[in-house]
């Protein structure tokens, strides 16, 4: 699951076996030592015994130092190992015995250099390899980015961003690996995956299991040490990584990779946690899982729509992200690819906690050398917009990949290599520059109780866009204690709707279309169980000032009530209009009257029953607060259910 494909790897891999297809080639050399060395390590080589492979090549060197095929295929090995320097001496040493013997070795040697940030040697070879007129159809796209890849670079390192990277140090990196990194939309609970070595194989090769871990902010905003999920989670044998949990942390969406019953080499898994434990997890099925390879998880806010990274056949490149959207029925749909894979590899999707903006990973775009990180936004007709790279030195010449930013924005963790680590690839944090943050998300959290026994409930709690109509954020509270997590993004404004069967639902208004950043919510949230008497307020039914004519974004909140009255057929009730005690007695119950008809009349028109509901206009003679503060006729301007 930890996959780096890059596009200058598949160059690497045709050119491994260029020289080695056939036992009868003819070689550049005559020694036969040479030769039996040289096949020896071609054979380590394939096997993926990388350090053998070495040793063989090294030996045929020693025996014949212009065999060429050794020092190309030392050199893909070197590549491979991510011991650029070497690669480079080889690939330079093979073309200055002949430089004509193999030309696509200048692009060999370009993608090295790119790998060790030497962009100008890389544009050197990149133009000797053109001036031979001898690059291969297949590898012209390749040769092209290569070139765009050296101008970018150039161009970034002379427009650095804000960038000062802090290791997370060894409450959650080791000296192994430690990447793609999730977080709940409270900042508290911190998901990653750790890669740790369990010893060595029969043939001397390093054996490691990827593993899920977690861990919890404290009181003092320190990370406490990580602990590892254990069971049911991560199994004894196998790898369990690259998950995402879900932003209200009731998810926890993960690959894992051979799994008894699995679909592909690696397959998504789900598993939610509920009355205080993880269930046990679940595959995700053949509408998510294939035959091929997926991994990279990323729900977005409303729980409606799964991204993940796939090789599966249909998409752009040899890994593309693809996305899901939840059906009716809660089943999955058929994936789709995202219009912005390219024909490079494409993965590691985090989908912000706005629900707006993704950072990803890519090498089949204008980058560093690479895989970079790169981030898009959707557009207001839900299409995506420009991808942009998120710029240097937070890119660089290695590989850089999973990165997130907090529900703030303005924090972001990904996964480096860079030196000085604790280990050979570590999690970091840093400051994300303003034009790359995303909209600051804050959050609602709390519990949802029985408003008479006070027991918890588990409910249904959608946050919804006023204006768009959309589900920003969906998620239940726990059966077991009715506590809730959900994001809150700025800048819109939102109907909170709580709703349970056989309760009346809740309504809660929350006005952030002018706000950047909110505080969080921490609400209890008492739900009423429906009979006689029973009553509440529609907190997101407006009217125009002075006037009975509803605003448009009253809709959400009447179609929730509509809903309401088909679930409950036998439910009739009663819509009471109230005012404020600001002018005359008689102009407000005309008023409040004419308001309640408007909703009754909007029920009727869209399905319910004439006869069960009636409108009451009660003026400004049951207020709920003090008329003397705008805060409190606020609150007495309002419209009420009550069930007859």
């Amino acid at each position: 699951m930890h996959k780096l494909f890059s596009v200058f790897q598949w160059v690497l891999i045709l050119s491994l076996f260029a020289c080695s297809s056939s036992s009868q080639a003819q070689y550049t050399t005559k020694k036969k030592k040479a030769i039996a060395n040289y096949v020896e390590g071609i054979k380590h080589a394939r096997l993926y015994n990388f350090q053998s492979a070495i040793l063989s090549f090294t030996k045929a060197l020693e025996i014949e130092s212009e065999f060429i095929e050794a020092h190309l295929n030392l050199g893909d090995v070197y590549m491979q190992q991510k011991d650029f320097e070497k690669a480079a001496q080889s690939y330079t040493s093979a073309i200055a015995i002949d430089p004509t013997f193999k030309p696509t070795t200048y692009m060999q040697l370009a993608s090295v250099e790119l790998r060790l940030a030497q962009y100008d040697k890389a544009l050197e070879h990149l133009k000797l390899l053109k001036e031979t007129g001898k690059i291969p159809p297949p590898w012209q796209s390749k040769y092209d980015l290569m070139l765009e890849v050296c101008k970018f670079a150039k161009t970034a390192i002379q427009n650095p961003v804000p960038f000062d990277p802090v290791n997370m140090g060894p409450a959650v990196n080791t000296k192994q690996e430690e990447y793609h990194p999730s977080i709940t939309v409270d900042g508290q609970l911190f998901v990653f995956t750790s890669k740790l070595f369990m010893g060595t194989s029969p043939s001397g090769q390093p054996f490691f299991q990827e593993d899920l871990y977690f861990s919890e902010l404290d009181q003092f905003k320190k990370w406490r040490g990580a602990k590892n999920f254990g069971g049911p989670i991560n199994s004894r044998r196998k790898n369990e990584g690259a998950s995402s949990i879900s932003h209200d942390g009731k998810y926890l969406f993960f690959t894992a990779c051979g799994l008894q019953g699995g679909y592909g080499s690696c397959d998504l898994y789900v598993t939610q946690f509920e009355g205080g434990k993880w269930l046990t997890p679940t595959n995700m099925g053949p509408q998510i899982n294939t035959g091929a390879w997926e991994s990279h998880p990323s729900l977005s806010p409303n729980g409606k729509t799964l991204y993940f990274a796939s090789s599966r056949k249909g998409g752009a490149g040899g890994t593309d992200i693809w996305q899901s959207d939840k059906n009716s029925d809660g089943t999955w749909g058929i994936p789709k690819p995202v219009s912005f894979n390219t024909a490079g590899s494409d993965f590691t999707p985090h989908i912000h906690a706005d629900g707006q903006t993704m950072y990803f990973s890519s090498d089949g775009r204008p980058g560093m050398g690479g895989h970079d990180i790169y981030f898009v936004r959707k557009q207001p007709n839900g299409n995506w917009g420009e991808v942009k790279n998120i710029g240097y030195p937070i890119n660089s010449e290695l590989d850089e990949f999973g990165m997130i930013a907090d529900p703030s924005g303005r924090l972001a963790y990904y996964a480096s290599e860079k030196e000085g680590g604790l280990g050979m690839l570590d999690i970091y944090q840093f400051d994300l520059y303003k034009d790359a943050q995303p909209i600051t998300s804050s959050y609602i959290k709390g519990r949802v109780i029985n408003a008479e026994t006070k027991s918890p409930l588990k409910a249904m709690i959608q946050l919804i866009d006023l204006a768009s109509e959309e589900i920003i954020t969906s998620t239940e509270s726990d059966k077991l204690n009715g506590s809730f997590l959900a994001s809150l993004p700025a800048n819109k404004d939102y109907a909170l709707n709580v709703s349970k069967e056989g309760f009346l639902f809740y309504s809660d208004n929350f006005e952030l279309k002018e706000q950047t950043a909110t505080e969080p919510k921490v609400l209890q949230i008492e739900l009423i169980p429906i009979k006689k008497g029973a009553s509440m307020v529609l907190k997101n039914v407006f009217f125009e000032t002075g006037s009975f004519e509803l605003k448009k974004s009253s809709k959400v909140e009447l179609d929730k009530l509509l809903s309401f009255m088909k679930v409950n057929p036998k439910v009739a009730v009663e819509i009471g209009g109230h005012t404020d005690n600001v002018g005359s007695a008689e102009l407000n119950k005309e008023l409040s009257k004419n308001r309640a008809n408007a909703v009754r009349s909007y029920l009727i028109e869209n399905g319910a029953l004439d006869g069960r509901i009636i409108a009451v206009g009660y003026g400004d003679s049951k207020p709920i607060a003090d008329n003397e503060s705008e805060e409190g006729r606020a609150k007495n301007r309002r419209t009420e259910f009550v069930v007859r």
